[in-house]
């Protein structure tokens, strides 16, 4: 990110003289703030990529967030509904691939949040319907593995120690902080995305993308449009196809903006279609945005 070098102006011969100038210069440009960057200098995005979000660098949660404001959030009301119903059933038998058996999933069909017509369109196109044929059931089940919540033992999917400690709904908060940092830290974002590219970068370079939500999605927005805003432009370029218009736009609603629903820190807005099996909507973020992401630019 530092400006290709032109010459020293004057007659600077003396070497310790020159080292100083550079060093002024290299230390002048990265505090500037760059359009590329979407306004942040290169010193405040060295900032944002490299914390852990929880001790250090500008990204920081809310590690005192109050239950009460999270209980609602969709991932971790399927969270607490999914383990719970594990613990009830004292384990839940794996098939041969190592899935969720059709009953249990048919089960999680009645009781887990999913977007308006989700289910009614899979019991309408899936007439088995498998682990995989669900993917808000997969993607949980595979997150609260990556979380170290449930694993496989014995040919059955039971409760880790931590999920039983942090299941009673006084522990909501700390399992929300908790399936927040595997979401985005330790889960691969392109599983959810099923279309593009892996583009690892996307996943690297998330923490600015988070911020870019922060500032560009206090109004509603159309989310394909909010997409090409918020992440690098050598990141957007990384899932472009020349084949498919939409897809990197498509990869970053999928990867970014539809885990911050889950969390509760976007809030979507239905439109009313045009034609059919067309579901416009748009997205803005929530009052639990501001409250559990600080910025520290």
């Amino acid at each position: 990110m530092i400006k290709p070098f032109d010459g020293f102006p004057g007659d600077l011969h003396d070497l310790d003289e020159a080292q100083a100038f550079l060093e002024r210069a290299v230390a002048e440009y990265n505090r500037q703030a760059h359009a590329e960057l979407g306004g942040l200098s290169p010193e405040q995005m060295h900032r944002l990529l490299m914390g852990d979000w929880f001790t250090s660098g500008a990204l920081r949660v809310n590690l005192d967030i109050a239950p009460a404001d999270v209980l609602n959030a969709d991932l971790l009301v399927n969270a607490r509904t999914f383990l719970a119903a594990v613990q009830e059933a004292g384990g839940v038998r794996a098939t041969s691939a190592g899935n969720l058996p059709r009953k249990f999933v048919a089960e999680m069909l009645e009781c887990l949040r999913f977007p308006s017509g989700h289910v009614r369109d899979i019991r309408e196109f899936s007439k088995a319907i498998n682990e995989h044929d669900v993917f808000v059931v997969h993607s949980l089940r595979v997150v609260l593995d990556v979380a170290k919540l449930i694993r496989r033992a014995g040919g059955r999917f039971v409760l880790r120690p931590a999920a039983r400690t942090l299941l009673p709904e006084a522990k909501a908060a700390a399992l929300y902080l908790r399936l927040f940092r595997t979401v985005f830290r330790e889960f691969s974002l392109a599983y959810l995305d099923t279309f593009g590219p892996e583009a690892s970068s996307l996943q690297h370079t998330v923490a600015f993308s988070l911020y870019r939500v922060s500032v560009a999605a206090r109004e509603w927005r159309d989310p394909e449009q909010l997409a090409k805003e918020i992440v690098l432009p050598e990141v957007y370029a990384e899932l472009v196809n020349p084949n498919w218009d939409d897809l990197a736009s498509l990869s970053i609603v999928r990867r970014v903006l539809l885990p911050l629903q889950w969390f509760g820190l976007l809030e979507r807005k239905n439109l009313a279609p045009k034609k059919p099996y067309d579901r416009p909507y748009e997205v803005r973020k929530t009052p639990l945005f501001d409250r559990f992401i600080e910025f520290r630019l």
